[in-house]
């Protein structure tokens, strides 16, 4: 069989490892990959929810079984747009269908699917910018830890947990720009985004209300612009110099 990967992180790098065990492999691809998945196959750059070039790279290389690891080429039905391609309804796809995966795209859909089948879950509701008060009213009923949760794809960082209300009640009233920020430089290149750690990391030693940022929103940042945490110390070290 020639397999085709779709995503280009940890996840994707273990179903290649696995894959590339197979004894009915032929040949392996990646779109894009890695370092690591490049030592199992071959990696090919392109896009996941570039269905276009998904389906060329499917003709082209006679692919006969896609896994798509990432959610978002899910959420956008990617397995329906092969489903009602004459030349692609065939290959088998690994990952739900649109509608299905609208449970992974949505945290508030997800949550209302959970209630309504009676599927045990967290007690929760879903608030925007328009009706903050009732969120901060929700937030006094509740206990700490407080989790807050961004509605849709957030790259895997759409999640904060606060140990205080007034924690919880910053980070809801900011989690616009929080989420748009992080979407914006997921794939900046490298020497970039350690420019926007570094340019942060001043923000937060020149704001004396720093510790809500350094602790939920920072390390977030660190995970989404890959930056290892020698590095992420080398940066805070050098501001701390600068600001002193």
């Amino acid at each position: 069989m020639n397999v085709l990967i779709l995503g280009s992180g940890g996840r994707e790098h273990t179903f290649a490892w696995k894959l590339a065990q197979s004894p009915l492999l032929n040949k392996l691809y990646i779109a894009p990959g890695n370092a690591g998945t490049a030592t199992l196959g071959k990696n090919i750059k392109i896009k996941p929810d570039d269905f276009t070039a998904v389906k060329s790279l499917c003709i082209d290389k006679e692919i006969n079984m896609v896994v798509v690891g990432p959610e978002d080429p899910l959420v956008k039905g990617i397995h329906d747009f092969f489903l009602a391609d004459v030349d692609l309804k065939n290959i088998p796809v690994i990952g739900p269908q649109k509608a299905a995966a609208e449970l992974e795209g949505s945290k508030d859909f997800a949550k209302e699917f959970l209630f309504r089948h009676n599927i045990p879950t967290a007690a929760y509701k879903t608030f925007t910018s328009k009706n903050l008060e009732e969120g901060y009213r929700f937030l006094e009923t509740l206990k700490a830890p407080y989790v807050l949760k961004a509605d849709g794809l957030a790259a895997g960082k759409g999640v904060i947990i606060c140990q205080t209300i007034e924690d919880a009640k910053e980070i809801e009233e900011n989690s616009n720009q929080i989420l748009d920020f992080t979407r914006e430089v997921k794939n900046l290149p490298e020497q970039d985004k350690i420019k926007i750690v570094e340019a942060l990391w001043s923000i937060i030693y020149s704001n004396k209300d720093a510790d809500i940022y350094e602790t939920n929103l920072m390390r977030r940042l660190a995970g989404l612009l890959y930056i290892d945490n020698k590095t992420m110390g080398d940066i805070k070290e050098k501001i701390k110099q600068n600001l002193e």
